[in-house]
């Protein structure tokens, strides 16, 4: 094989990759992702779930802290995981 051919079919086979084959390798990628997030799941991922830190910043919020309050705890993630800090500068209430 010389190098012109060598040459040829690698000129070839980019062509077909840009025009076919990027295609058809996202296509398989997609179908194999449905078909991982398909299976069920196990209870130990909630072990597994980080510590987050919800900042609630605040100024002259008096009358919504209540409502961010309340939401806050509406969220679904495991409580005990979930730290607040409420982050005031010179309020007026």
């Amino acid at each position: 094989m010389n190098i012109a051919e060598i040459i040829f079919w690698t000129s070839l086979f980019i062509i077909f990759y840009s025009y076919i084959g990027y295609g058809v390798v996202l296509y398989v990628l997609v179908k194999l992702k449905k078909i991982e997030s398909a299976a069920p799941r196990s209870s130990f991922f909630t072990d597994e779930l980080p510590i987050v830190t919800l900042f609630v910043t605040a100024y002259n919020e008096k009358d919504t802290i209540p409502a961010k309050v309340a939401n806050s705890k509406n969220l679904n993630y495991p409580s005990e995981k979930v730290r607040h800090i409420w982050v005031t500068d010179g309020s007026n209430d």
